[in-house]
């Protein structure tokens, strides 16, 4: 009898799941090779991650019956908030359409609706089927949230007077070195002060 084989991937869990169900932010789980996430008529991607030479799918998780229903969370949003899911999904694509109703798209620099605002929780998995490290994806979430939101605002006009970053500008701010920078400079320093043993031997993910 054969044993299905899986790859290493990342849950990144919504309020709901958090305060509700008690799961991790970031949690390690085994993705089964028949799993929708790698069906292209289910999976999702991230043009941040794969500007970056990690690209992802990702998938929407079902909702929890526990908190579905439910308002109140302590932060003041909803449960299925997870503002990780939108951060990840913001377009690169400098041709994307403003088209809400018809497409679901609201352009570059944008999530796609369905990662807007109540995405619920999501699963991850490199498409290279390398295993995916929490770790490694709070990275990756850190540096959509830190980093490239940012330079899309700037794009938008939000830092006047400032005259605002081209697309192309943008865009050639979001690779490979600038992820380095942010992995050495800010994030695994952030995370040593934290003093978990479990970052102490954690390697680039270039190096998986």
């Amino acid at each position: 009898m054969s044993t299905l084989k899986t790859v290493k991937g990342v849950r990144v869990n919504c309020i709901g799941d958090i305060e509700k169900c008690y799961r991790p932010k970031y949690e390690p789980v085994e993705i089964p090779f028949n799993d929708p996430i790698f069906s292209k008529n289910i999976r999702s991607t991230s043009d941040i991650t794969a500007r970056l030479g990690i690209p992802l799918f990702t998938r929407q998780c079902p909702q929890n019956p526990i908190w579905a229903d439910s308002t109140g969370s302590s932060s003041g949003l909803g449960f299925a908030s997870n503002q990780e899911a939108a951060f990840l999904h913001l377009s690169c694509n400098p041709n994307e359409a403003f088209d809400p109703i018809a497409g679901g798209t609201f352009g570059f620099g944008w999530a796609p609706q369905k990662w807007q605002y109540t995405p619920g929780s999501f699963v991850a998995v490199r498409q290279d089927k390398k295993p995916l490290d929490p770790v490694h994806m709070e990275a990756l979430c850190r540096y959509c949230i830190d980093h490239a939101q940012p330079l899309f605002g700037h794009n938008c006009g939000e830092y006047a007077p400032d005259e605002p970053l081209s697309k192309q500008a943008v865009l050639s701010m979001i690779c490979r070195p600038t992820f380095s920078i942010y992995w050495y400079k800010r994030f695994t320093p952030e995370l040593h002060k934290k003093g978990s043993r479990n970052y102490a031997s954690i390697t680039s993910l270039y190096e998986a």
